[in-house]
């Protein structure tokens, strides 16, 4: 029998990879070694001992591998398989027959009968059964292990299209998994060959293939003068003259900020949103504020220990140190991490200190992040407030953006940005390019009939660079208006006074100023006096107003402000008592021009923004 057996039996198994990324490599194939002894066959322990040599056998189970990991996770099953294979093959080369019956019968059919032949003759019936002939055994077997179902990668699936052929016999194709990356389509690239009579299949790189799959381009709108959100303004993104898409920005709460954590919230404060629009939401995630020793307890084990906490809601990850001293938790107790998602007070843990008992602590919370949940519409400002929980201190701020969003393919756009009629703003218009995912940032320019003001404190604002001064008769005398505004009744009217640009900017106040012009200030009645003054239009980031000035003998003009007493003084030329009609303080500031004790035109204006 030594000289038909093998000393060993070697089944090889085809792997395949469960895990990981498609340029994560596992062994190709697993093989297992079966001796003669180890098969049990029962002949093995009667000398046979086998020849120098292996059988190889194949099979279609799968070994199944975890990146990184070896052996297979299925070994077992593997092993035991091979294990069958070795001692069937052994029981089929030991058994060996040729048996014949002069008579037809019903032989025994098992996995050693490879033939039975039935004869009959005219004068003679048999019947023959016959083992298999040496070496006519079967080499390939077919089983299957449940455990492959919970393996999910799909590399043993139908390769996709060829790409190249890069010699004889070896091929390069697309396979799984598929990703996608900024609107493009990522596939990873295999090579496969037959080797030892088996496809075997490798990881050889990854290629980025544009898909034209659409996905986000978020648009911000913004006053190029001020950083002031525009929402209403409609951005179209076109190619070729022809649009895609387009949106219309709206006020949407882009974050919330937590400022201060505050402290002593005993469960989950509310955290509202106010502001011009409606719908923006948000919550506060809670963490581990302040913890104090209220009780010591008795019987710990002494020494220094890491505690935790249980309950308080879904929160989780706070721990704490305490010393234990004669058996005795001692304060104070030191915070190690706060944790996070708390929604009520948990409880501090100590039993790491061994079977003591009655320490007890108070348990604190504070504000760790505020989470937007709804970022609503029509908000061009808003505040955050932190109320209720037990606690006080907590702040927080939003950040507003006027936005809009399309969903297009990546790519080289043709963008135009129209922002609200009658607001002083020019179109925009340039080529962007779009990657998925972006936020772009647009910052509208003023019109030429309007000036961005300097700041002065108060914020940049756009003013016309064009006003009015409409005279008006009434009662045999002329009224000015401003603006729409009246201001004083002025004799010898001159129809309608047109003060435009040009606008020189002096020095560094950033404010811009007419050219000087003359107005003649009347009385109640005809015949009365009346004084001249000279007057500039300004325009600066306080609004528009008219400014009252007096010449230099160096031929500059000055503001009657700089006279000597200042407003409200008698002035030259002529008794004036004059305030200067000028905003100083901002919206809701009045002057007025007159005389007191005479019978002048009063008139008061008052600056409303």
């Amino acid at each position: 029998m030594s000289s038909i057996l093998p000393s060993k039996v070697m089944v090889v198994y085809r792997t395949r990879r469960c895990n990981g990324q498609p340029s994560d490599m596992v062994p190709a194939i697993y093989k297992k070694v079966v001796t003669l002894e180890e098969s049990g066959w029962t002949g093995a322990g009667n000398g046979v001992q086998g020849f120098d040599g292996t059988k190889v056998l194949h099979d279609t189970v799968i070994a199944l591998f975890d990146v990184g990991g070896t052996p297979p996770t299925n070994q077992a099953a593997l092993d035991a398989l091979a294990v069958q294979l070795a001692a069937d093959h052994y029981n089929w080369l030991s058994v060996s027959f040729d048996e014949a019956f002069p008579e037809i019968i019903a032989p025994v059919v098992d996995g050693l009968t490879d033939l039975i032949v039935f004869s009959y003759q005219i004068d003679q019936v048999s019947t023959r059964r016959l083992s298999a002939p040496y070496n006519a055994q079967p080499e390939e077997f077919c089983h299957h292990d449940l455990a492959n179902s919970s393996c999910k990668d799909n590399l043993t699936a139908t390769p996709t299209p060829i790409i190249t052929q890069k010699d004889p016999g070896t091929f390069e194709h697309y396979g799984p998994l598929a990703t996608s990356s900024s609107g493009n389509l990522i596939l990873p690239v295999f090579l496969s060959k037959l080797q030892g009579g088996l496809l075997v299949q490798k990881y050889s790189r990854t290629d980025t293939l544009a898909c034209g799959c659409t996905c986000n381009w978020t648009f911000v709108v913004r006053d190029s003068c001020s950083g002031a959100l525009l929402p209403g303004s409609r951005v179209s993104v076109s190619q070729g003259g022809i649009e895609i898409a387009h949106c219309t920005t709206i006020g949407q709460i882009a974050s919330v900020t937590r400022g201060a954590t505050g402290s002593n919230f005993t469960s989950v404060p509310t955290v509202t949103i106010a502001g011009s629009g409606s719908g923006a939401t948000a919550i506060a995630d809670m963490q581990l504020g302040s913890l104090a020793r209220t009780s010591g307890g008795s019987g710990y084990n002494n020494g220094t220990f890491t505690g935790t906490f249980t309950g308080g809601g879904p929160g989780s990850g706070a721990t704490f140190t305490f010393t234990v001293s004669g058996g005795v938790v001692q304060p104070p107790l030191a915070i190690v991490t706060q944790g996070s998602g708390y929604t009520s007070l948990p409880t501090p843990d100590f039993s790491a200190a061994g079977p003591g008992s009655g320490a007890a602590a108070t348990v604190r919370l504070n504000v760790r992040a505020l989470v937007l949940m709804e970022s609503g519409t029509g908000y061009l400002s808003a505040i955050v407030g932190i109320t209720g929980g037990g606690g006080t201190g907590a702040t927080g701020t939003a950040t507003v953006a006027a936005r809009c969003t399309l969903d297009v393919p990546s790519g080289t756009y043709d963008v135009t940005v129209t922002p609200p009629e009658d607001l002083g703003y020019t179109a925009y218009s340039g080529s962007l390019s779009h990657a998925c995912g972006q936020t772009t940032t647009i910052a509208i320019d003023v019109d030429n009939d309007h000036i961005c003001t300097g700041t002065c404190g108060y914020g940049c604002r756009i003013l016309p660079k064009t006003a009015y001064l409409t005279w008006t008769t009434d009662d045999g005398f002329d009224q000015v208006d401003f603006m729409g505004n009246p201001i004083f009744r002025v004799k010898y009217p001159s129809a309608t006074l047109t003060v435009g640009p040009p606008f020189p900017q002096y020095g560094n106040n950033p404010a811009y100023y007419s050219e000087p012009f003359d107005l003649d200030v009347g009385p109640a009645t005809p015949n009365g006096p009346h004084q001249h003054l000279t007057a500039r239009y300004v325009i600066s980031c306080l609004g528009p107003y008219v400014n009252w000035i007096y010449q230099n003998d160096d031929g500059s003009w000055s503001d009657r402000t700089n006279y000597a007493g200042g407003p409200g003084t008698s002035t030259s030329p002529g008794n004036v008592t004059c305030s200067p009609f000028r905003v100083v303080g901002g919206i809701g500031d009045s002057v007025s021009i007159g005389v007191p004790g005479r019978d002048w035109a009063y008139t008061r204006w008052t600056y409303s923004g």
